[in-house]
């Protein structure tokens, strides 16, 4: 039978109750000592110790009661916003500290070249996002106003920034040139400057990095100085290579089979045409990670991402792309946790405006505390991304791990704000209502999530387990069987760890050991295999994933 989620214990747990019991008790202890040692020496009569031995005795049930009622436990711990809200109530613009770079317009007015003109405004929004002192919105926030006339004080109070840069890409022939205006937002509109920059195509790099120097004087911004050496020295790169790779990147990002397979034929053309280009290495590389996450990836996606990260990391190790993909490719695949560890940090210091790594970053901090541990990175990739429904689906799906399911309720909902049918945030949802006990809005909104894709439908198994329904449960779980992924192994297990069958949770732990799934070094962070944490073949599972402890 399925013990109700989430237990009593589990709640003490959650509430910290143990944690103040403990705490208390050393406190008391020490009191007790301290008054049977000092008060002697004063003096006083023994019934002053008596009175302390009291006092304390009688706090402890306080203290476990106010410990219950009041959640002691790690609350959210907020990112800093930008001061963009001192900068409106002062009477003179500051300097920019946060940027939104609107989807550009193409001026040939040609089809054919919106490629281009959507290459061109996502990598100048890279090279923006590795200032340090600015924060960018990423290009996926950003598209949401493409084609829309929105007023600059509006963008700005819906993405928290305090400057909006404005611009239209024409290509002839050989060149390139770019009509820019950068407009602050605070105390009210103002415009700093506007700008044409015209180049070859193969000094391309080089114009992005004057669009940056102009965005960075006019809007005032400190560099570091490796990041005023970066912006003077930029190489050149063949127009046809970079053509090939921005049409790669443009199909890569629509995040579709057919998008994929077009963006990996363009990719792969520049490669053969240039193997001493990094950029299509590099591209490719974090191709490959992306489609190594879809539902059914080709068993060789990761390793072929990690092939061409370190190619891309072999020509240029400022990449953070590159550095992306391999720390994705050396947690979720080979389980080299320290590894990924060194190739996340490499990423953000080389893009510390990149939401991806923040995101995984994330999780890869989880792995050496609770799951609370490395929230600030989600959020601040939520801030970096605001209008993606992912960032605050995996908020909620962090708060489920962590037993916390109001906070992953309250997250859950702001991802279905943006994405009425985000599956993510649809399955943390269902998680969360399970944990609170409303299991039939939980069923109902898991139903909705395999509708929106089946891959979340195992849900549905664990929330019946709670229920008590145990041959729904595995109903749900021997769908999974009919066409297993090692995404589905691990659904299974957890489907029988809800049913608290522990011999079926080992096995389908094996199998997805086997399979090598993404997941199996948080085995020692998921709630539901808490009552298997000392039996010794989960122990050694985890030891071969090499999970954490």
């Amino acid at each position: 039978m399925a013990s109700r989620i989430p237990s009593f214990f589990s709640e003490l747990k959650r509430r910290k109750v143990f944690h103040v019991a403990a705490v208390y008790a050393v406190v008391g202890f020490g009191v007790i000592e301290a008054a049977d040692i000092i008060f002697p020496r004063l003096s006083l009569p023994d019934i002053a110790v008596d009175f302390v031995l009291g006092v304390v005795l009688l706090g402890f049930p306080v203290a476990l009661v106010l410990a219950w009622a009041y959640e002691v436990r790690p609350e959210e711990k907020p990112v800093p916003e930008d001061p963009t809200t001192a900068v409106a109530e002062s009477e003179e613009p500051g300097p920019v500290r946060s940027i939104v770079v609107l989807p550009f317009e193409n001026l040939s007015g040609d089809p054919e070249q919106e490629f281009f003109v959507a290459g061109m405004h996502d990598a100048l929004i890279t090279e923006l996002a590795q200032i340090s002192a600015l924060r960018v919105i990423s290009r996926t926030s950003a598209m949401a106003f493409k084609d829309r006339k929105v007023p600059v004080p509006e963008i700005a109070r819906e993405l928290h920034v305090d400057g909006v840069l404005e611009a239209s890409v024409l290509k002839v022939g050989d060149r390139a040139r770019i009509q820019a205006q950068l407009v602050g937002a605070y105390p009210e509109e103002h415009h700093l400057w506007a700008q044409t920059f015209d180049r070859e195509l193969t000094d391309v790099l080089a114009m992005h990095s004057e669009v940056v120097s102009a965005v960075v004087e006019g809007g005032r911004i400190e560099l570091t100085p490796g990041e005023e050496e970066r912006l003077a020295n930029t190489r050149q790169v063949s127009p046809e290579i970079y053509e090939l790779y921005l049409r790669g990147m443009f199909h890569i990002q629509k995040y579709t089979p057919e998008g994929f397979e077009s963006g990996l034929r363009y990719l792969n053309e520049a490669v053969e045409k240039d193997p001493t280009e990094p950029l299509p290495y590099a591209a490719l590389g974090l191709a490959w990670a992306i489609i190594g996450h879809t539902p059914s990836p080709p068993p060789d996606s990761l390793p072929r991402a990690k092939e061409f990260a370190l190619k891309a990391l072999e020509l240029d190790d400022t990449l953070a792309e590159a550095h992306t993909a391999l720390g994705e490719v050396l947690i979720y695949h080979d389980w080299d946790v320290e590894g990924a560890g060194r190739a996340y940090r490499r990423a953000l210091e080389l893009n510390p405006n990149f939401p991806e790594v923040r995101a995984h970053y994330s999780w890869y901090l989880s792995l050496f505390g609770t799951m609370d541990d490395g929230m600030d990175e989600l959020f601040l990739a939520r801030r970096l991304d605001p209008l993606h429904p992912a960032y605050s689906a995996w908020i909620a799906w962090k708060y489920d791990w962590a037993e916390r399911y109001e906070d992953a309720l309250e997250a859950a909902e702001k991802s279905l704000e943006l994405h009425s049918e985000f599956p993510i945030a649809l399955y943390a949802k269902g998680v969360a209502l399970t944990g609170l006990g409303r299991f039939e809005e939980a069923v109902a909104v898991h139903e909705k999530a395999a509708a929106a894709s089946p891959m979340w439908g195992w849900g549905l198994g664990c929330t019946y387990a709670a229920m008590g329904e145990e041959e729904k449960a595995l109903t749900v779980a021997r769908k999974l069987e009919e066409n297993l992924t090692s995404w589905d192994s691990w659904c299974i297990a957890e489907i029988f760890a809800a049913l608290r069958d522990g011999e079926g949770t080992l096995r389908w732990l094996e199998e997805a050991l086997e399979r090598r799934q993404s997941y199996i070094p948080w085995l020692n962070r998921v709630p539901w295999f808490e009552f298997l944490r000392d039996d010794p073949r989960f122990q050694d599972i985890a030891r071969r994933g090499n999970a954490p402890a």
